[in-house]
This record gives C-alpha cells, sequence and structure tokens, in this order.
C-alpha cells in the first residue's frame, strides 16, 4: 500500500535536512534526527496532523493537509489535496485510509460512497524499515559525523527548539547526492517511477506530457540541489519530537536539462504519545459501501433506480452510455434495455446489448464523461484476478490492442486519453472456453482496462482513478 506518499516525501527531506546538521558544534541537532527516525521507524503511538503548501517557479501547484494516527496495529491516515485549476477553483482529491491489523481499507475523495479493501503485514509504525531504507539511514548518519553546518538552539517551556538556515553555499556538495538518492527511492517507492524509467524511455523526457506538475517532477527530475532552507524542529523534554516547521527550495533539474525552483512550505505537529486511538472500520461512519453494491451490482438498495415520470434524468446521460458501450466495441443490434442509477453524484447507466450477451454498467460524471465501465456479465472481470505473464502474443497483435485502447481511452474522457499514451499489457487471462483477455494500466497506474482480444475484441473494463 502507497499510503504515506506526501507526509514521507515531507519528513524524509526534512530529516534529510537534520541527519546533515548533526555534527554542528554542540552535537545538538543530533537531537532532532534521533526524534525524527523515533518518529518514523520507532513510535507505536502518535498523532501528526500538518498542511504543506508546493509552488514551482513561484506558481503554487499543490496543497497539502494530512492526519495520521498510529495505535499499535491500527492506523488512520486522511490526506487532502488541493490543486488551482485554471479558472480560479481548486480541484479537491485524497483519500483516507485505515488499517486494523492487516485489514486495510481505501475511501477516494475521487470516487464518493466508495471503499475498497486490501490486506498487508500488520504495521505498528509510521514506517518499516526495509533493506534499502536501512543502508539509507546508515548512510545519513555517518555522512553528519563528518559535516559541521550553522544551527540555534534555545530552550522553551517543554524541552527545546532547534533551528537550521542554510543557503546554497552552505550546502555540502555530498549533501544533494543524498537528496537525489532520497528523491529517486520516493520516487520509485511511493509513485512507482523516476529516473530508471526516464532513462529508459524517451517518451518520459517530455514535461508537458504530465496532466498535473506532481507527475511531471517525479516522472522527469534526475537532480536536487538544496537552494536554501528556514527549519525549526521542537523537540520535548524527552527527547521526541512535537513539531517541525519551515520552508525549503530545491533546484530540480529534468531529464532535458531544464533547471526549477521548487518551494515547499510546511508545518507539522507530533503529540498524543501513548494516547492515541484507532476505531475498527465501519462503513457507516463514513457512508460508504464495497465496490459490488457501490457499482450497483444488482443491489437496489444502495444505486436508487430512476423513475423517469417522478426524477426525469438528462437523455443526454443515456445516449452517452450507449455511446461509450458502442466504443468499447459491444453490439448494440435490436432492442436496448436502459436502466439508469443515482450514485453519490455519479449517473450510472445499465446498457444491455441487444443480444443480452453485454451487461454493461457505465459510470457518468456531472460533465458525461466516463469514470468506469464494466461488462457485468463477463465472470472473468475481476481487477485483481490472478492474471499470468503476457506470452504467446504476437508483437502486432499487442500493438493494435494498445492503438485499440488508446482510441477508446480518448473517447470516454480527455485525462484518460493523455494517460493512454503510456499503455502496457501487464498480464493475461484465458477462460475456460479460450478467450484471451489482456490486462493493461498507464505508467502512472490511474487508467486500467481489460480487453477481450479472441474471439472478437471488446473492452470488458475500463477504470480511470485519481490522478493528483
Amino acid at each position: 500500500m502507497r499510503k504515506h506518499r506526501l507526509l514521507s516525501l515531507i519528513l524524509a527531506a526534512v530529516l534529510t535536512l537534520g541527519t546533515v546538521c548533526t555534527a554542528a558544534a554542540e552535537m545538538e541537532f543530533s537531537d532532532a534526527v534521533d526524534a525524527c527516525l523515533g518518529l518514523l521507524f520507532y513510535t507505536e503511538n502518535v498523532t501528526v496532523t500538518g498542511s504543506a503548501e508546493f509552488t514551482l517557479d513561484g506558481q503554487r501547484f499543490k496543497g497539502v493537509d494530512v492526519t495520521y494516527v498510529q495505535a499499535g496495529e491500527d492506523s488512520y491516515w486522511d490526506l487532502k489535496t488541493h490543486t488551482p485549476k485554471a479558472d480560479g477553483t481548486e480541484r479537491e482529491g485524497g483519500y483516507t485510509i485505515i488499517a486494523n491489523g492487516e485489514d486495510i481499507y481505501v475511501m477516494e475523495v475521487y470516487y464518493p460512497g466508495l471503499y475498497k479493501m486490501a490486506s498487508d503485514q500488520p504495521q505498528t509504525t509510521l514506517m518499516r524499515q526495509t533493506t534499502l531504507l536501512g543502508p539509507m539511514t546508515t548512510f545519513l548518519k555517518l555522512f553528519a559525523e563528518y559535516n559541521e553546518l550553522p544551527m540555534t538552539a534555545a530552550s522553551t517551556a517543554n524541552g527545546r527548539e532547534l533551528r537550521l538556515k542554510l543557503t546554497t553555499d552552505e550546502v555540502p556538495l555530498l549533501m544533494d547526492a543524498g537528496l537525489d538518492v532520497a528523491f529517486q527511492y520516493l520516487a520509485g517507492r511511493y509513485f512507482g517511477t523516476g529516473m530508471d524509467h526516464s532513462e529508459l524511455d524517451p517518451s518520459y523526457n517530455k514535461w508537458y506530457r504530465y496532466l498535473t506538475v506532481t507527475q511531471a517532477l517525479v516522472n522527469t527530475t534526475v537532480g536536487v540541489r538544496l537552494w536554501n532552507c528556514d527549519v525549526v524542529f521542537a523537540l520535548d523534554a524527552d527527547g521526541r519530537l512535537t513539531g517541525t516547521s519551515g520552508s525549503l527550495t530545491f533546484r530540480v533539474e529534468d531529464n532535458a536539462g531544464t533547471f526549477r525552483m521548487l518551494d515547499v512550505t510546511y508545518e507539522l505537529t507530533a503529540d498524543k504519545y501513548g494516547e492515541s486511538t484507532v476505531a475498527r472500520f465501519n462503513p457507516e461512519d463514513y457512508g460508504v459501501v464495497p465496490p459490488q453494491e457501490y457499482w450497483g451490482w444488482y443491489n437496489g438498495e444502495e444505486d436508487e433506480e430512476i423513475d423517469p415520470e417522478t426524477d426525469p434524468i438528462d437523455e443526454a446521460y443515456i445516449e452517452r452510455a450507449k455511446q461509450a458501450v458502442a466504443d468499447m466495441g459491444h453490439a448494440l443490434a435490436g432492442e436496448v434495455l436502459v436502466i439508469p442509477f443515482r450514485n453519490d453524484g455519479y449517473v450510472k447507466v445499465n446498457v444491455f446489448g441487444g443480444d443480452m450477451d453485454a451487461d454493461v454498467m457505465v459510470s457518468l460524471y456531472e460533465d458525461k464523461t466516463v469514470a468506469q465501465a464494466y461488462n457485468l456479465n463477463n465472470p472473468v472481470l475481476l481487477w485483481d484476478a490472478e492474471t499470468e505473464p503476457v506470452s504467446g502474443v504476437d508483437e502486432e497483435t499487442l500493438t493494435k490492442a494498445v492503438a485499440f485502447l488508446q482510441e477508446c481511452a480518448a473517447k470516454m474522457c480527455p485525462v484518460s486519453g493523455k494517460l493512454a499514451a503510456t499503455l502496457e499489457a501487464t498480464g493475461m487471462v484465458r477462460d475456460a472456453e479460450g478467450g484471451l483477455y489482456l490486462y493493461f494500466e498507464d505508467s502512472l497506474h490511474s487508467l486500467f482496462f481489460i480487453l477481450k482480444v479472441e474471439p472478437e475484441w471488446t473492452v470488458e473494463g475500463y477504470r480511470l482513478e485519481s490522478v493528483g
């Protein structure tokens, strides 16, 4: 589960800075570094809240609010993002993740009213050590032993406050190397991308091909240099981190050789040590239902069928849904039965094909673009199916499949049309009758297709996830 993306990015950047300063004259900053490491890797009960603002070359592109609660094997993680739009409004995104032991429940702002389930090894801390993180933290500690940087310290009523101010001339070169390593680790671990992808695929050199600044940064950055910072750490009498805030400026270089200035301002508080609690997940508390109910799979309680006499629906929704089904390759010859539903802001339309082999549930946004579409009559339609590696499929067929899906994606939604540029086959399934199904997703893990290749070409599943 990639459940700590932005919080981990912020804390890791601050931690990296902190470690550089460990060998200051009085060695006081080593306590701040230990406090950061303790919070990330060794604290089993704490509440963390914070916010951050991100700007690139002076233009704000993201705001973030976070709340994280760890209580033994239970955790609550709420992240809200605010992305400026061209019309002056903001697009709201984010998610809430609750872990009760190995059971994980995910709710995205992008899909109101829905929760998804997953499982993982129980985790009792914000982050856990891995074979790569271990050497990275060791490197940072050793590096800190041989560098001295200016800092100030002051006593407070509850402990100490440590402040670091640096300009680019005061940053050791090895520090920039450490930032490069940290950035690439975080890009790979939490976004599934990074420098390796950029070097292997020339298409990644194009900054403009990405839908958001965040995507472009994590996919094209090949170098990070700290330009300046002003950071404060607050520690209590027991040496625990109770807060950190400040501003940092980085010069980032993309793989086309372009330099940009990334500014981050943040504020983070850690409290309720040993007193934090996380309740067991109850879907009723959040007004959500599981996917099979959310998407209306023969469930009339959560999806209320629309009565055209008492609750007339814009016919354009129905026509758009029928067109989407046709774009997926399903025949609509003969009589077509259409049943519209409402659910949590979406209009969903069941379209039964003329031959009745297709029962496609189409979920539409208010602007009538397509969010999801499924053939409910397909017994192998499972996004989490145990697929096999793609084999025995010639390149010509794969090339034709990608072209077919790119055309379909462009018709579904402008966003999916752009994401489809990097579609790749990730797995395959054959049904009992020998039918071949190929699973595709884009490089950002946001666009997903299930394509039936044999005996005929039809899209059996389409899903667009948040790309914020």
